[in-house]
């Protein structure tokens, strides 16, 4: 969908800060939900360790007076919430894709295989990963739950 105010939407990510490297390192992924609410930043590296922060979740702050339209953090999403890892995730066990420290310029990203859908309401992300197993993420709030 086509929405006028995507202009002024703003997020800044600062490779120099620790937090963002993993969204500077390389061009992160972005997916916009169709009503233009929600901007959603896949890091794109590889599945190597379930704690680096994989997905950030920014909503549209129009209430904002410093900045107009300036993208509100809601919550930064670790692998072990999302993809495949060695553990136990509600009841399921899920294995990584690879050992950390060991990926190369081949080595498929994280959500590799996957796809991405929103729901009807534009309020939740539904991510399916290479080996069939959904996952539901709140846009408002970020939390992940298992369908």
């Amino acid at each position: 969908m086509y929405f006028s105010d995507w202009a002024q939407w703003g997020v800044a990510l600062d490779r120099r800060n620790t937090t963002d490297q993993l969204f500077t390192s390389s061009c992160p992924v972005p997916l916009v939900t169709d009503d233009g609410e929600f901007l959603i930043l896949l890091a794109a590296i590889p599945a190597m360790s379930d704690d680096w922060g994989v997905l950030r979740i920014y909503r549209w702050d129009r209430l904002d007076r410093e900045i107009h339209g300036h993208g509100r953090l809601i919550r930064e999403i670790p692998l072990s919430e999302i993809s495949p890892k060695i553990g136990n995730l509600l009841g399921l066990t899920w294995l990584l894709g690879v050992p950390e420290g060991t990926a190369t310029e081949e080595t498929s990203e994280w959500y590799a295989g996957g796809t991405f859908a929103f729901s009807s309401d534009n309020r939740s992300l539904i991510h399916k990963s290479q080996r069939g197993h959904t996952i539901r993420i709140s846009l408002e709030n970020g939390s992940v739950s298992i369908p």
